[in-house]
């Protein structure tokens, strides 16, 4: 009868282990997380929005309340790198991301 309890005890135990560790969709670990940011020393007027679906993200840049410029890019990020495509061509650059702050070339940016 122990026996059985001990095997049961542990047949329970790795069910339960496996059932918490799986992954749910509410899980979200973008590696560009949506929102809005500021440079990290830029001025606090000066913001941009980012919006991701899938892998095409739009970049608003709003100054004083105004939209200045808005874009759609495609973007693919391998390592340190992301490659962003727009209408107005392609660009690499170093990106890294730690907590609410991503650098993207040299600039960083803090999320709001």
């Amino acid at each position: 009868m122990k026996n059985l309890l001990t095997n049961w005890t542990i047949i329970l135990l790795a069910i339960t282990a496996f059932g918490l560790t799986a992954c749910s969709n509410d899980d979200k670990d973008e590696l560009i997380p949506e929102g809005y940011y500021i440079e990290e020393n830029g001025i606090e007027y000066e913001l941009f929005s980012l919006e991701i679906k899938g892998n095409t993200m739009i970049w608003t840049c709003t100054s004083d309340g105004e939209i200045e410029n808005r874009v759609e890019y495609t973007y693919k990020i391998e390592g340190n790198k992301i490659t962003c495509v727009s209408e107005y061509g392609a660009e690499t650059a170093n990106y890294s991301r730690k907590g609410n702050k991503i650098t993207m070339g040299e600039i960083t940016y803090i999320k709001q």
